[in-house]
């Protein structure tokens, strides 16, 4: 349920009420009869001249403003049009904050704050900081109320720290309570509770008693909405005690009901009604509605608990009445979240859920973090008792993260107690242990001994206050009535005496005897009927002793009341129930000191030390009567001392908690099972939590060598210590994905190092677990580093394989195309030559011997390139490095090329310095040079150029042979130097080419320690470089 709680007179209130006393714009200062100065105001408008018109306008927009604020409206725009045309800046300002007064009482909040600011503009350029502080204050207050609490907050600052600069601190302290309202309905209540209490410090150096009840009111509220009811009660109390001197019945109907809510919450449902009932009893006679639907909400409640649901719902819907006149979206909220409630405990859950699901939204839409708290988790209750768990958890856990992340203890209670409920209604015992223990110390601290004994003295305060003033006012009357008699015995002892001396005055001395006696008589009856009334006031304290009884008769929990020697006073039926005494006579004979079965369970020497040290003392123990009864107990002993502080009696609470320990024990049964299964098991296990290795077995000591203590007691992440560094990054991004709520890869292999600095493979699975209440990962590792050599193994041959069949394919495809062709040249030619030799002239025969003879040199290359290419691949090269100067190899085929460069005009030129040397074999060598000058020469066009360069570079010379030619397309650059991807193509006089010789040009500098690439740009030319050491590389 949601109760409403009273948080004194609105922020905007307060600033209205300060516009009273600053005539700042006004012509007229403001009286308290407005339609007189209406009047007055509006019957000088009709003969006022031009320029004293437009002043006259804003003081009557001011006037109707808490009258009429449409009437207002108007009047503030004709002011601002005269003002214009007048180019009276003052009185323009003035109208458009008007303007924005009279949108604010209308809510149209968004048009306010443009008027509140187009009148801002015009005034900080005169600087006057107490109009620009009082305009800054009123369009924070138009945000807080449109719900844009941020905006609200930074106009708000402003304002204060104009007000704080010129030191003027009444309004300072203002502004400060503003800021506490907002940050409070934003759920910020530290910086709420920082704000209140600086406006306090300020409001207590002023004096002004009033707003130090609204603050101690305002402070009240915070601290029950965290569930601190302590506290709460005090400031309560204070607020309640200034009011009622200052005698503001405002103040008092706001006090009463927060005390009410106090004592609702504490579950004495029917006081909590009385002090509603006086708190609306005071609203309706001074015709605050607002207050009116807070009371209706409240009393709702009480009837909703006493299972009178039609009551409560015709309640909730009085409220929400009332609440939909003045636009309060927390109070529909509230109400129809109540409404909610009454139509489940009816049966007719679906309406129910509709209701819940709206006040939800607009909670949601509010921005009031504790209503959207509680809303969670009322669903989460409806969906539990409709057997819904799952759904029941999940509105619950949203609750409980918000109510944990602002510390409202009030509502982490019930969270924890539907969590100890849902998680025992499936049987999930240690869950369900887990959330009872934090509900009994979220309870213990709610409401604490201390806060129930502020609550008894409360009631106790008021019911004693009531009964002395009827006293006071009886004796007061008796005492009158007596020295009256003393009086009249005066009057007649002097008329006996007079009677004596004066016979004559006989007549006059009986008269007054008969008088007097006759006012004697006045008197007894008087003091007979007062002596009624203190009879009758001894009955309702009976009364109020006989339900207090009942109470204790029906408490959940059992209570003991012992004299300080240990003997029985009373004994609830409870006690009976929890320790299985047959009766009540039986246990009334027992001495909680001496018997020995407490002296067992340890409660005997607990009742001495509190009786010794006159302290609360508390604890656990297990008990088992001489009756049978076999039980967990908590008790707690309290002293309860005389006027002279000595221990008199004491009250003995006692809680069974059998269903709650037993749980623990099976846990903790179950625990040590699944501890013998993990510390035995053949894989390693670990649980990582915030990133951290909290729990390992041993089999992780056996697989890496590092004990628990060594991966956890470092300085370096256990992740570093252990995993390769090729490997760290992955394994943590898992970590991270996977606390991150997302899925994580079910088997995962990694690299370790082990503590002797060997390297060995691990495979994981990962999976989510709770742990100690909070998220963890647990992982299984087993190693598989004998399986991940088997498939290195297995790949390496595949490669192996693949590459084998690519040289196969290769030689067989060189052997049955490129060996063929140039036979088939030799042959041909050859054949003509024979057969018909004579048929051809001289130079036709010369052209058919020079096709012959180049059929044949390029055959022998190829033979050649071959060989040496099948001699790297069987290992059978000689692999003899020497220091060579490379530029004379350069030269040297150069000097072989010639003629085929000449053939095409093709210049051929090297700029390597003589004395270049390198380290390498020199045959490979000139294979190298041989076959990449021939194609350079192939590739390039009549008249074009090929250059030989080089550069030192450390311990290695780069070569480059760059060529004009046709170059190579990008997606083709990668297909060169590769045996299984076959990249040919014809020269520029349609040289045929196998594409060998490149392969052979990479085996031969990789053999030499150097490396070979190419850059090139198509039809552009290309460059074909390499690098050798230049010594000999250790």
């Amino acid at each position: 349920m949601k109760s409403v709680i009273n948080k004194n007179i609105a922020i905007r209130e307060i600033a209205t009420l300060l516009l009273f006393f600053l005539p700042l714009f006004c012509l007229y200062p403001q009286s308290g009869d407005k339609a007189l100065n209406i009047t007055l105001l509006e019957k000088e408008l009709e003969s006022s001249t031009v320029g004293n018109k437009v002043k006259l306008l804003n003081s009557l927009s001011e006037e109707y403003l808490s009258v009429n604020p449409e009437k207002s409206k108007i009047y503030a725009t004709n002011a601002l049009e005269l003002a214009r045309i007048l180019n009276n800046q003052d009185e323009e300002s003035r109208a458009l904050y008007n303007l924005g007064e009279a949108n604010y009482f209308l809510y149209n909040y968004n048009k306010a704050i443009n008027f509140y600011k187009l009148s801002l503009e015009i005034e900080e350029p005169k600087g006057n900081d107490t109009i620009i502080s009082k305009i800054l204050y009123s369009i924070g207050f138009s945000f807080y109320n449109n719900e844009k609490n941020d905006s609200a907050i930074y106009y708000t600052l402003m304002s204060a720290k104009i007000e704080k600069d010129a030191g003027r601190k009444s309004k300072l302290a203002i502004r400060y309570a503003s800021l506490g309202n907002i940050f409070h309905s934003q759920g910020d209540y530290r910086s709420a509770l920082i704000y209140f209490n600086k406006s306090l410090d300020i409001e207590k150096n002023n004096a002004n008693q009033q707003n130090i009840a609204d603050l101690y009111n305002s402070l009240g509220v915070i601290y029950y909405d965290l569930g601190s009811y302590e506290k709460a009660l005090d400031y309560f109390l204070k607020s309640l005690q200034i009011v009622e001197n200052l005698q503001n019945k405002q103040g008092i109907a706001i006090a009463l009901n927060n005390i009410g809510l106090v004592y609702n919450d504490w579950g004495n449902k029917e006081k909590a009604l009385q002090y509603y009932q006086k708190s609306l009893e005071i609203e309706e006679e001074l015709g605050n509605k607002t207050g009116i639907a807070d009371s209706y909400n409240n009393i709702g409640i009480i009837y909703n608990d006493w299972n009178q649901n039609e009551i409560a719902i015709n309640y909730y819907n009085k409220a929400i009445e009332i609440y939909e006149e003045f636009r309060d979206k927390h109070g529909i909220a509230q109400a129809m979240n109540n409404i909610g409630e009454s139509y489940f405990a009816e049966g007719n859950h679906k309406k129910a859920l509709e209701y819940l699901m709206q006040s939800l939204e607009m909670e949601k839409t509010h921005g009031n973090k504790l209503g959207i708290a509680q809303s969670y988790n009322t669903i989460g209750d409806v969906y539990f008792k409709l057997g819904k768990h799952s759904k029941a958890i999940d509105f619950n856990n949203k609750s409980f993260q918000i109510a944990d992340s602002l510390k409202l203890s009030s509502i982490l209670l019930l969270n924890y107690e539907l969590f100890y409920e849902i998680y025992f209604a499936q049987k999930n015992f240690a869950k369900a242990l887990k959330y009872y223990k934090s509900y009994s110390m979220q309870k213990d601290s709610v409401y604490s001994q201390k806060f129930h004994n502020t609550i008894a003295e409360v009631q106790a305060k008021y019911e004693i206050d009531k009964i002395d003033k009827e006293k006071e006012v009886v004796l007061k009357e008796f005492l009158e009535k007596e020295n009256e008699v003393k009086t009249q015995r005066t009057y007649l002892v002097i008329i006996f005496i007079l009677m004596i001396v004066f016979g004559i005055l006989v007549y006059y001395d009986v008269k007054s005897k008969i008088k007097a006696n006759k006012k004697l008589q006045d008197v007894n009856r008087e003091i007979s009927g007062q002596k009624e009334k203190l009879t009758e006031t001894l009955d309702e304290l009976s009364k109020s002793e006989a339900k207090y009884k009942n109470l204790i008769e029906n408490s959940p929990t059992g209570i003991i009341y012992i004299d300080k020697n240990g003997n029985v006073l009373e004994v609830n039926k409870k006690t009976h129930k929890i320790l299985g005494t047959p009766n009540e006579e039986a246990f009334e004979k027992v001495n909680c000191i001496e018997l020995p079965l407490l002296k067992e369970a340890g409660m005997s020497g607990d009742i001495v030390k509190c009786i010794e040290t006159g302290e609360t003392t508390s604890n656990e123990t297990q008990y088992k009567s001489k009756w049978g009864k076999h039980v967990y107990l908590k008790y707690y002993v309290t002293p309860i001392k005389n006027r002279k502080g000595a221990v008199s009696s004491l009250i003995i609470n006692i809680e069974d908690i059998s269903h709650p320990k037993l749980a623990e024990i099976r846990r903790k049964q179950s625990e040590r099972k699944y501890r013998i299964l993990v510390e035995n098991s053949l894989q390693a296990m670990l649980i990582v939590q915030d990133g951290k290795l909290i729990f390992a077995n041993s089999r992780l000591k056996e697989l890496t060598q590092y004990s628990l203590k060594e991966l956890t007691g470092k300085d370096k992440n256990w992740l570093e210590i252990l995993l390769h560094p090729d490997d760290f990054d992955r394994a943590i991004n898992n970590v991270k994905v996977a606390l991150d709520g997302k899925n994580i890869p079910t088997r995962t292999e990694y690299r370790y190092i082990r503590k002797d600095g060997k390297t060995r493979w691990i495979e994981t699975l990962g999976s989510m677990v709770e742990y100690k209440g909070k998220q963890a990962i647990l992982l299984v590792a087993i190693d598989v580093t004998a399986r991940k050599e088997s498939e290195t193994i297995l790949i390496e041959s595949g490669e192996k394989l693949r590459k084998a069949n690519a040289m196969k394919d290769k030689f067989f495809s060189i052997i049955a195309h490129d060996l063929k062709n140039p036979f088939n040249s030799i042959l041909g030619f050859s054949n003509l030559l024979y057969e018909a030799y004579d048929n051809f002239d001289e130079k036709q025969r010369k052209t058919f011997i020079k096709n012959i003879c180049e059929a044949s040199e390029s055959t022998f290359k190829l033979l050649q390139n071959l060989l040496e290419w099948s001699r790297t691949q069987t290992g059978n090269i000689e692999h003899n490095p020497k220091i060579i100067d490379i530029s004379v190899i350069v030269n040297e085929n150069i000097d072989i090329f010639s003629a085929t460069a000449d053939n095409k005009k093709i210049k051929v030129q090297s700029t390597i310095p003589f004395g270049s040397t390198v380290f390498a074999d020199e045959n490979m060598l000139q294979a190298v040079i041989r076959n990449l000058l021939s194609n350079a020469i192939k590739f390039t066009k009549l008249n074009g150029k090929v250059e030989i360069t080089s550069t030192n570079s450390g311990n290695l010379l780069e070569v480059c042979i760059a060529d004009t030619g046709v170059g190579i397309k990008p997606e083709n650059i990668k297909r060169l130097f590769r045996i299984d991807d076959q990249y040919k193509t014809k020269g520029t006089n349609d040289e045929q080419g196998t594409g060998l010789g490149l392969i052979l040009c990479k085996e031969f500098v990789e053999k030499n320690g150097g490396k070979i690439w190419a850059e090139s740009e198509f039809e552009a030319g290309s460059k074909f470089k390499f690098t050798l050491p230049v010594h000999p590389i250790d």
